[in-house]
């Protein structure tokens, strides 16, 4: 029996499985010429019925004697089935209880032998036999079968629970079939861990997850397979830190493993960890050179690197092995959108769309690259479109608002945040974008109300504290002026960035000033034309200028989003120096605040 959980374990090779679908070979093996034939020689004749009452009640025992020879020295399928079929013989033939429990118990170990073997060709073979589907259900077959002679058998509880696991398995079945096998293998750790493990796979609730791949590993500390599980459960529950130490474990375990390289990079992708992640996927497709997964994320990092000519290729790699796999085909088109290859973006997304018209991503980046191929007018025509098959999505409302503020569509603008504010979803950054919108237009005083309402809700948000300190330091309406406020709201939002925004120290200088105290002003007004880039050198330069001559500054009502700190709602954070910020990537962190 040991050697048989050695079997499932996967530490042996399988030594006789090629004769099963081999053509021609030795008689008594399974060399089935299709899977009927091979259906047939697995399983013996049916057993005729016992021998009534008063018969020789150990009539079968001879056969019996010679099954257990037979299955001692078994070097085939061949003798496994004549194992059953004499077993299954002795039990028609007569035998006592002791003999007939002793049967059943060596036709169950028997069919368990023979569906780990098969299993092998499924479970430890890379690439799995093209012939997967008919093997898993030949030894689903006799698993079913050896768990009906040997009601308690956690060995083959656990492998059935694995192959109800495979594509197009039965998950309720394997969750019936896996706890037994945990159950019943009390006092076998390694069984029992690989209980938890696989169970863990497939619980309902994250808590319960973790709590079984736990349970593995306090009884098995280096259980590859907890170790995985758990890897990918602190993946999806945001922890790649905890993912990336678990990962770390295995690939020392089992550092030819190329799916578990593949996890580690993932998991110090997420951490940003961008130099050490490529080496994981490197070390990933140094394993297995085609795939694909592997080459996406290698894709995605030099995309992230600017390296666009690998990213392309690498990406094309994927696709190669997966044509439709759209968010492989997402990435390609944000590539061909940085290289400035418009076409091929759009015809990459509108391939997705045809697919899944609802993948806000692409919904987004169509509207976006239209955009800035200044074909603004068919870009909200596209979110309106999306819309109507999405009437109720937030994120996409917002985002169609953003798109209409950036087309001076106003109107159109403030109809979307008001629809949003009716809807229960995050209300900070609606209100903050309504007051960016009517601060652009000139409506300072509604702009205030708006900016107010953002903080009530999020009060250490820079980009509102800066625009509103900006605004009741600047405005050229002597009536909404509020110097001390200003300078609160101002040094509020310095102590967030920690002092390092340049645009935000310009506001502190010009909050500073409002209130007469231009020595600070022009300190602060200073650090931020030394901390400022060549995009506002000229516009932080004249603030400093008009606090050494003793002026505060003033906005004019009137102002336009390129030249100004005032930004549309596109650019919360609405000074000039911030203009980085202004893009796709934005947009979409706002849409996505107020998504379902």
């Amino acid at each position: 029996m040991k050697r048989i959980c050695g079997l499932l374990i996967f530490a042996s090779s399988c030594l006789f499985f090629g004769s099963l679908l081999a053509a021609n070979e030795s008689a008594g093996s399974p060399d089935a010429e299709n899977n009927s034939k091979i259906k047939d020689d697995l399983n013996p004749p049916s057993a005729k019925a016992p021998k009534k009452n008063g018969e020789d009640k150990n009539a079968g025992e001879e056969d019996l004697h010679e099954a257990t020879r037979l299955k001692v020295n078994s070097e085939s399928f061949g003798d496994l089935k004549k194992v059953i079929g004499l077993c299954e013989g002795a039990i028609s033939k007569g035998l006592d209880n002791q003999n007939q429990a002793f049967a059943n118990q060596l036709i169950a170990s028997t069919r368990f032998e023979r569906a780990s073997r098969i299993s092998e060709e499924v479970f430890d073979r890379y690439p799995p036999s093209d012939n997967w589907p008919t093997l898993s259900q030949l030894a689903r077959m006799d698993l079913e079968a050896a768990v009906k002679h040997q009601e308690e058998f956690a060995e083959a509880y656990l492998l059935l629970g694995r192959i109800h696991l495979l594509p197009r398995g039965d998950r309720k079945k394997a969750r019936v079939a896996l706890d037994k096998a945990i159950v019943q293998s009390e006092g076998d750790p390694s069984t029992q861990a690989m209980g938890y493990a696989l169970r863990g796979e497939i619980r309902s609730k994250p808590a319960n997850q973790l709590a079984d791949f736990n349970a593995s590993l306090r009884l098995s500390p280096n259980h590859t397979t907890a170790l995985r599980g758990r890897g990918i459960y602190y993946i999806k529950s945001n922890k790649p830190e905890k993912a990336i130490v678990d990962f770390r474990k295995v690939t020392t375990l089992e550092p030819d493993d190329p799916h578990v390289h593949e996890m580690l990079g993932l998991g110090l992708l997420f951490m940003n960890q961008l130099d050490e992640s490529l080496a994981c996927f490197n070390r990933s497709l140094e394993l297995d050179s085609d795939r694909g997964s592997a080459l996406s994320y290698r894709a995605r990092i030099y995309l992230e690197q600017k390296n666009l000519d690998r990213a392309l290729e690498d990406i094309n790699r994927a696709l190669e092995q997966v044509v439709d796999n759209l968010s492989w085909r997402l990435v390609r088109a944000e590539i061909y959108w940085q290289q400035k290859k418009h076409d091929e973006a759009v015809r990459d997304v509108e391939h997705i769309l045809t697919v899944n018209p609802k993948l806000l991503e692409a919904i987004r980046m169509r509207a976006a690259i239209l955009a800035e191929d200044d074909q603004m007018e068919e870009a909200i025509a596209g979110l309106n479109r999306a819309l109507d098959s999405l009437p109720n999505h937030n994120g996409l409302l917002m985002y169609l608002a953003l798109f209409y503020a950036n087309n001076s569509q106003t109107a159109e603008a403030l109809e979307a945040y008001d629809k949003l504010l009716e809807r229960p979803v995050p209300h900070a950054p609606i209100y903050r974008n309504r007051g960016d919108l009517l601060l652009n237009i000139g409506r300072q005083d509604a702009a205030i109300e708006n900016y107010d309402k953002a903080l009530e809700i999020e009060p250490d948000d820079s980009g509102v504290l800066n625009n509103l300190a900006w605004l009741l330091a600047t405005s050229p309406n002597a009536k909404l002026r509020d110097g001390k406020r200003s300078l609160e709201l101002a040094k509020r939002a310095c102590e967030v960035t920690e002092y390092k925004e340049a645009h935000i120290l310009s506001t502190l200088a010009a909050a500073c000033a409002e209130t007469g105290d231009f020595p600070e002003a022009i300190r602060w007004s200073t650090q931020a034309v030394a901390l400022g880039n060549s995009e506002v050198d000229e516009q932080l330069a004249k603030e400093l200028k008009s606090y050494e001559a003793g002026n505060p500054w003033r906005e004019k009502q009137a102002v336009s989003a390129e030249s100004n700190k005032e930004k549309s709602s596109s650019q919360p954070d609405v000074q000039p120096d911030d203009s980085e910020k202004n893009s796709l990537s934005e947009q979409n962190d706002q849409a996505t605040s107020a998504s379902d």
